[in-house]
């Protein structure tokens, strides 16, 4: 399912391998409506709050600038044939090709390496934050059942957890724990003014800055290229002179003892922070009453995702669940074995 957004119109596209995902999940008529409510729901979500204005303002841009480029250099080519035929004004027309070519290459150097790429770092998190918004938006208008068996199978079409800063989507696990439990209320799915506008605005505000500067300092901005041009080329000789001045005076023997250990109080760390998350979990755990939650224990497990694994328990998951053909325990042991050590840390 998706949803597209025009100037004009917006639409929320159901497909056919959606539904059919969504009748294979679930043999419950009710439970199949439930899901598809939160999915329209979800999307509904990110029309309201013009989520998709941005990037279709970003493409349009693209495009017109394309047009603009295309028309402006044939213009300029054809005048440039002009003047090359006229003794007078020959030099000219190859200062104005020059010029156009430098000009015309810095700019699409400032959309590809800059502009575009710096946009969409930024809209990438806000995007992560707009799904979990849309989430606990739909959740709140339906209540958080129909998202929660919508999220559920999502992670049972993908079965992974992982996510990164450059995901689009964050982690389904930690969606599926924000909506658990949350209550309809009386407030339909709306969007709030800076909600709509505030990623536009990012946009326009960053675009606008990046093209006064462009235009306003063209010369500086060339100069500016041609330096970290040089400057990697100095670079790259100034690493291997200093690569090769450490080998020389045995140098390396004292960096590589402080990268190692350097690496390792970074793993002791990672294991004092996961056994100090463990150690609180284990205090206050489920162990008898079933939850809606058990099964995200067997996706983070399959994962090797601890973290959210003592998440899902921290929101009251039975650890000893009865809801599945196998325990926890005996899905470890033949899915991932070196996971059972954290359970057992768990458990005692």
């Amino acid at each position: 399912m998706l949803n597209i957004s025009t100037l004009r119109k917006e639409y929320v596209i159901i497909t056919s391998g959606m539904l059919e995902h969504i009748g294979n999940s679930f043999s419950d008529i009710e439970e199949q409506k439930l899901a598809l409510k939160g999915m329209i729901a979800h999307e509904l979500s990110h029309l309201l709050n013009l989520d998709s204005l941005p990037n279709l303002i970003l493409l349009s841009g693209q495009n017109i600038a394309n047009y603009i480029s295309i028309a402006l250099t044939f213009i300029v080519n054809y005048l440039v044939l002009i003047l090359s035929y006229i003794p007078v004004t020959a030099i000219l027309s190859l200062i104005i090709s020059v010029v156009f070519t430098l000009m015309q290459k810095g700019l699409n150097m400032l959309y590809v390496y800059i502009l575009h790429p710096s946009y969409l770092f930024v809209e990438r998190f806000l995007g992560r934050l707009n799904e979990y918004r849309s989430d606990y938006q739909s959740a709140e208008a339906l209540s958080w059942k129909p998202i929660y068996l919508c999220l559920s199978s999502i992670i049972k079409l993908s079965g992974n957890t992982y996510h990164s800063n450059f995901s689009t989507h964050p982690n389904t696990i930690s969606r599926v724990l924000l909506i658990y439990k949350v209550q309809r209320t009386e407030l339909n799915i709306k969007a709030s003014f800076f909600s709509k506008y505030f990623s536009l605005l990012l946009l326009g505000i960053f675009s606008a800055g990046v093209s006064y500067f462009s235009f306003n300092n063209m010369d500086t901005l060339n100069a500016f290229v041609e330096r970290m041009i040089n400057k990697a080329i100095q670079f790259y000789d100034d690493a291997i002179n200093f690569f090769i001045y450490l080998y020389d005076s045995n140098l390396y023997i004292p960096l590589i003892i402080f990268i190692f250990v350097f690496i390792l109080a970074v793993k002791i760390l990672k294991k004092v922070y996961l056994s100090w998350k463990i150690n609180k979990v284990s205090n206050n755990i489920n162990k008898t009453e079933n939850t809606e939650i058990d099964f995200l224990l067997y996706y983070a497990v399959e994962n090797n995702d601890v973290h959210s694994f003592i998440d899902i328990l921290k929101y009251g998951a039975n650890i000893n669940t009865t809801l599945f053909e196998k325990d926890i325990e005996i899905f470890t042991k033949e899915v991932n074995p070196e996971f059972i050590k954290h359970i057992d840390k768990i458990k005692k």
